[in-house]
């Protein structure tokens, strides 16, 4: 009887450490900066950008990298995913995106103290920030771009960006992602000059 425990106990251990085994590890990405452009100094007389809060679709900020393999059916993986929350890095790379774009380090993020006059204001709801792996990244962003000095002048757009990824992996994905998010910023940096 004993002989069968044991024998039942080492199968089972064995199991658990074979499916354990198995278990590949995560990895994780995040959003890059702009690298074409060079930074520049800051202007004698930089503008200041407001960046309100960022409407995200709730499906895609969340871990796991989001891809959309067909028009209505996502892909959430469990081994893909964020270094943090996915708007909260889209936010922090477009403003280190509009200050090297507009040679300023007066660029203020959501719920930050607003340390000067504000000379603009920018708010963007993101309607889609995925794609297909392999083949392209689509950015759907309905922006505004509020000049505070002239509180009546607005410019409102819709911009929808699709950007090849450049391999079939995760890591060509989310490169895809960033230049996308840097071909938005230049749009939006060109309103404000």
């Amino acid at each position: 009887m004993k002989l069968l425990t044991l024998t039942c106990l080492g199968i089972g251990i064995l199991i658990l450490i074979s499916g354990c085994a198995g278990t590949p590890s995560s990895k994780f990405y995040t959003l890059s900066p702009i690298t074409d452009q060079a930074k520049y100094l800051p202007k004698k007389d930089p503008l200041s950008i407001a960046i309100s809060p960022i409407k995200f679709p709730d499906f895609l900020d969340r871990a796991q990298i989001v891809t959309r393999p067909s028009p209505n059916t996502l892909k959430v993986s469990e081994i893909h995913r964020w270094g943090g929350s996915l708007s909260s890095n889209f936010v922090q790379i477009f403003g280190e995106n509009l200050s090297a774009l507009l040679g300023t380090d007066r660029i203020f993020y959501p719920r930050q103290i607003e340390n000067f006059p504000i000379d603009y204001r920018v708010r963007l709801n993101v309607k889609a920030f995925e794609g297909e792996l392999g083949k392209e990244v689509v950015l759907n962003v309905d922006w505004i771009v509020i000049d505070q000095r002239q509180k009546d002048t607005a410019i409102m757009q819709n911009t929808i960006i699709r950007e090849s990824a450049e391999g079939p992996d995760y890591e060509s994905f989310v490169s895809a992602q960033s230049r996308a998010l840097g071909a938005l910023s230049r749009q939006i940096a060109s309103v404000i000059k």
